[in-house]
């Protein structure tokens, strides 16, 4: 299902009840450039075999609300540019998520940009790859990292880069001195805790 509804720019409706994914593995660019969906119920979707979820919902610019509550991730390794430039987007909550197995979180809130409120996955064990994750995110004031963990992390590049309204950062004793050197970096200096 790559590529499925991808450039379907007028598209303002799609009604997936019917829709059987159980046996899709990839999801990749599903929604990408849907850019007048404003509302988009994937509650109905079986997506417990899918691997490939980068760019699922990616330039969906018109999208205000997504509920991910039921969406089965517990075999995606691919989570990059998952939500990128979803710029009316205010809020994600990600935590109901299963993210073991994900390796690659390359800029998958990239260019939301009117996004305030975000909720993290509490497993990123496994992930290497954050690079431009939160770049241009101008509207986030508060970030809890604390539950991230970036043992495995080897790219970390522009995470923060252009989040200049950022005014406090959460992290744990594991992940302080990476992250930190993340925002000096991307010349961000907000008030950091370490819980």
């Amino acid at each position: 299902m790559s590529n499925m509804f991808k450039n379907c720019e007028n598209l303002i409706n799609i009604n997936l009840y019917k829709l059987n994914t159980e046996n899709v593995i990839d999801m990749n660019h599903m929604f990408d450039y849907c850019s007048k969906l404003s509302f988009l119920d994937i509650t109905t979707l079986k997506t417990q075999n899918v691997s490939n979820m980068s760019n699922m919902f990616s330039n969906c610019l018109e999208l205000t609300e997504l509920d991910l509550s039921k969406l089965s991730t517990i075999n995606v390794a691919d989570m990059s540019y998952m939500f990128e430039n979803c710029s009316a987007l205010k809020s994600i909550d990600l935590s109901l998520l299963d993210t073991r197995n994900v390796k690659n979180m390359k800029e998958i809130f990239s260019g939301c940009f009117n996004l305030s409120n975000l909720i993290l996955p509490l497993d990123t064990n496994n992930v290497t790859n954050i690079s431009s994750m939160f770049y241009d995110c101008k509207r986030l004031t508060t970030l809890d990292l604390s539950h991230l963990d970036i043992t495995n992390v080897t790219e970390s590049l522009f995470m923060f880069k252009y989040c200049s309204n950022l005014k406090k950062v959460i992290l744990s004793n594991e992940n302080y001195m990476l992250l930190e050197r993340a925002l000096r970096w991307d010349n961000i200096y907000p008030e950091l805790e370490a819980k």
